[in-house]
């Protein structure tokens, strides 16, 4: 991914919001890929749903 352990360990730790390009990589280093879907879409077997929206409170 070109990005050291201690890169990815701290953005991590310190909670930041990775750029897009940044989730596209790691999630391809772990063997999947993003895509964005219908909200209502069934997801394919052994997908992994991540729901990245701000929640007002």
């Amino acid at each position: 991914m070109g990005k050291t352990d201690a890169y990815v360990s701290g953005m991590l730790h310190r909670g930041s919001e990775p750029a897009p390009s940044v989730l596209s990589d790691i999630a391809a280093e772990c063997g999947y890929g993003l895509a964005l879907v219908p909200e209502d879409a069934t997801l394919p077997e052994g997908s992994i749903p991540i729901d990245g929206r701000r929640h007002e409170g």
